[in-house]
């Protein structure tokens, strides 16, 4: 018919992620580079302690972490692997030596990109 409004159906998210993006408490922010911030939102890449610049409050393993940019904008929200002191000692060991290996801080199954762009 000519007059009528169409509801285009929307892809709904699924549980876990709805979860991490709006059911939860954040603990901490992880502040990151402009390479973790290219790499998350291609969608493919887990957080990298590579990508972490600082880390902000503290939080336990399996806690929802925001992840923002250098200007503090939010890129995603996260479940931490470890916890902030453990991700503290890993950033430190890379900053030691430039052939420390970067760990995984928040898998990719575990992150929920919250801006688009």
């Amino acid at each position: 018919e000519s007059v009528g409004t169409v509801f285009a159906p929307t892809t709904r998210m699924a549980g876990k992620r709805r979860w991490i993006a709006f059911a939860t408490n954040v603990r901490a922010r992880l502040v990151i580079n402009d390479g973790a911030k290219t790499a998350l939102l291609s969608g493919k890449a887990s957080l990298l302690s590579s990508g972490v610049v600082s880390i902000e409050n503290n939080f336990a393993a399996q806690d929802v972490v925001s992840i923002v940019d250098a200007k503090g904008h939010e890129v995603a929200r996260g479940i931490a692997n470890c916890n902030s002191e453990k991700a503290r000692e890993i950033l430190a060991a890379l900053d030691l030596t430039t052939f420390g290996k970067a760990q995984v801080i928040v898998t990719r199954d575990n992150i929920v990109i919250s801006q688009n762009e």
